[in-house]
């Protein structure tokens, strides 16, 4: 085995170094995802993974820079004392900044509402999460028609 240069040596762990900081494959675009629901109907995780889903992926990013827009979600409501459960769903696509924040000027904005009478308490949270996802979909649809 040949001894190597400092110079190839050099030049070896500076390409290896290159390699492991920049993938083969780059990391996919994500939206900056916000949601401020009432947890007791909709958890943060849950809500923010129906969101991430229901983004259409490079479409979506040809029309809207995930740097600089992001989507807030809020599912508010219950059961009322005579048992309906009330919800209101709201999603909106804000600017994003720099840091990741979202500002609340909103560019879209879409709230669906629901009234079930007889709702206990996990039907009220399979509503919220059935709203959150209807929401969602119709903003997409709305920003991309």
């Amino acid at each position: 085995m040949r001894p190597r240069s400092a110079a190839t040596a050099l030049t070896l762990t500076l390409g290896l170094a290159l390699a492991a900081a920049f993938p083969a494959t780059a990391a996919p675009k994500q939206f900056v995802l916000k949601d401020q629901s009432n947890t007791a109907l909709i958890e943060t995780k849950a809500a923010l993974a129906i969101m991430a889903e229901a983004i259409p992926g490079d479409r979506m990013h040809k029309v809207y820079n995930n740097l600089r827009w992001g989507f807030a979600s809020q599912v508010e409501g219950g059961v009322t004392p005579n048992g309906t459960c009330v919800i209101t769903a709201r999603v909106m696509l804000l600017p994003a900044t720099v840091g990741k924040s979202l500002v609340f000027n909103p560019k879209s904005k879409i709230t669906v509402y629901d009234a079930v009478p007889g709702s206990s308490r996990e039907k009220c949270s399979e509503i919220a999460t059935a709203k959150l996802k209807e929401a969602m979909s119709a903003m997409i649809s709305s920003l991309l028609k």
